[in-house]
């Protein structure tokens, strides 16, 4: 096998691990609209609304995941130290010639980022109710991410495509 030959499976597969941590993305955001809606038919009881945190927390979990794997396979580093969830999300705003398309546009930045610290806020608040009313922008910037998030998402997909169809030209 050729080193163009390894590389075009590479990339197949880093297309595979893509499409699967998008499903994932998708798997937490219809379980969060499921317990969003029974808040909104029940009333927003501390467990329902507990568990809505706990899938926004989930949600952004696995859009970083997607977002670290690109940054590992593609950008060939992970930011380190204390930032590097805020450094990665910079990295991946990024249009780096040769290499990949930005995945996360400017206006979906500050909704990501509101994600990642609701999410620090859920793994650091243990025994704390969370407030549904101070949680509506934090679900608001969940919906935005989910419209805008795949116009990258595609354009990383094709560029990753095209990348293995050069592979595969003699």
């Amino acid at each position: 096998m050729t080193e163009r030959e390894r590389e075009a499976r590479r990339l197949r597969l880093l297309l595979a691990r893509l499409k699967n941590d998008w499903e994932t993305v998708t798997s937490v955001h219809s379980r969060l609209h499921v317990a969003v809606d029974r808040i909104h038919s029940s009333g927003p009881d501390p467990v329902a609304v507990a568990a809505a945190a706990l899938y926004l927390q989930n949600l952004y979990t696995a859009v970083e995941e997607l977002l670290r794997r690109v940054a590992v396979e593609l950008d060939g580093s992970v930011p380190a130290g204390e930032d590097w969830h805020r450094d990665l999300l910079g990295q991946m705003t990024l249009d780096v010639p040769g290499v990949r398309p930005r995945v996360v546009d400017q206006t979906l930045h500050p909704d990501l980022d509101l994600l990642q610290r609701f999410r620090h806020v859920v793994r650091h608040a243990y025994a704390q109710d969370y407030d549904w009313g101070e949680m509506q922008p934090v679900l608001e910037a969940a919906e935005r991410t989910m419209a805008t998030f795949p116009t990258g998402f595609t354009d990383l997909q094709h560029t990753i495509r095209n990348a293995i169809q050069e592979c595969e030209r003699d």
